[in-house]
């Protein structure tokens, strides 16, 4: 028995996301503690503010995306940004 679409759909981005996880985790591993927080110029965010707002804006596009779309109310975009 062949796999619906939305089975291979859910599996392929499982898949996709996995990769990606893999990845940043392998890339980060490679980094000191004061290379992830360093600000490498002014005005220029460092990785480990980048990794934070990519996983809030993740989590705000995926959290309960069948019914509602985009930013959510409870996210505190702005706070992503500080040291």
């Amino acid at each position: 028995m062949s796999e619906s679409p939305s089975t291979m759909w859910l599996s392929g981005i499982g898949d996709t996301v996995s990769g990606y996880r893999r990845m940043i985790d392998a890339i980060v591993g490679q980094l000191s503690d004061e290379e992830l927080v360093a600000r490498p110029a002014p005005n220029i965010n460092s990785v480990a503010i980048i990794l934070r707002h990519l996983g809030g804006n993740l989590r705000s596009r995926w959290t309960d995306f069948l019914t509602t779309d985009g930013e959510k109310p409870d996210r505190k975009r702005d706070t992503e940004f500080m040291d």
